[in-house]
Formats: structure tokens, sequence, C-alpha cells
């Protein structure tokens, strides 16, 4: 079964997700030419990123896999981001090459999450940010080292490089 699509390459080629992770099929002869698939563990999204160099692969919430990281050209798995939850949540910043990745605990949505900030050049996590509360979304402030979050009622702004709050609006 697919769960979610892309067109690639210029239309050339389509992304397909499905719970065994992805496949790039070309669109006129139907053939496989990439595959990637890590040992069995449920894949439920995938997502282009870097100008489309690599390929997220996100798994299933109650898994206790990471995220995944691939090279799209060449389909080695560069690396896996291990938070200390599940993933409910991630957004791709593409003018730092930095995911923000959050989770809830049991996956309940209104529950405080935990949100981290990861660079991709390096791999690395960059900070960790505590007690976010209900989250839904990250917002990269374009230029600064800024992250806003929202969920339920807050806004908030945090420092990405030290995992500081500097402000919270309630609406």
């Amino acid at each position: 079964r697919i769960l979610n699509a892309a067109i690639v390459e210029g239309g050339t080629k389509y992304l397909l997700t499905t719970r065994l992770g992805a496949v790039v099929v070309d669109a006129n002869s139907k053939m496989v030419l990439k595959e990637f698939f890590d040992d069995g563990e449920q894949v439920v999204e995938t997502r282009l990123i870097a100008n489309g160099t690599r390929l997220l692969g996100f798994p299933d919430p109650t898994d206790s896999s990471g995220l995944k990281i691939w090279d799209f050209a060449n389909e080695d798995q560069i690396a896996e981001l291990l938070p200390e939850r599940a993933i409910t949540g991630a957004q791709y910043f593409s003018e730092t090459n930095m995911l923000a990745v959050w989770s809830h605990p049991h996956l309940a949505f209104s529950t405080p999450a935990n949100l981290s900030v990861w660079d991709l050049d390096q791999n690395v996590k960059i900070s960790d940010f505590d007690d976010v509360g209900a989250m839904h979304e990250a917002v990269y402030l374009s230029g600064t080292d800024k992250l806003l979050t929202w969920g339920g009622p807050e806004i908030s702004v945090w420092d990405i490089r030290n995992g500081s709050k500097l402000a919270t609006m309630m609406h």
C-alpha cells in the first residue's frame, strides 16, 4: 500500500512511500530505479530535502527507531537521528540545512512536547528544548538563530543554539 507519493527529478520519476520504505520509479517504464529500506522497520512518510539530494524517512511513531537520512543519489544511509521519544513531527529548514524534530509523550498531542534541532551538515543535535508545550508546528525565523513554535493558545520564540525560550505570547 502506498502511503504517500511525490513527483521528482523534473517529473520523470515518482517517489513512492510504503510501510517498508521508499522506492523511486521511472514514470515511463514503471521500473524501480532506487530503493530505500532499512531492516524491516516501518516508515510512515518520506520527504526529499536539501534540493533533492537527501531523503528523510520518518518512522512509525509506535516504533523505537529514529529518523533516517539517505543520500538520494547513491541510496546510502547517511545518518539515523535518535530522539528520546517517538517522533510526532518535523520541519526542515533549507536555509540552514537544519531539522527540527518534536515528540509528545505517549503520542498525546495536547501534552508538552520535547523538541530538538539537528544540523544535517554534521548530523549532530544542536540543542534540546524541554517542555515546549502542546506543539503543532515549528518555523525557522530567516536570518536568525531563532525558532517559532506554536500549539494551542501559545506561541513561543526560542534560541536554536542554546535551547532557551526568549518569549511567549498567548492568542
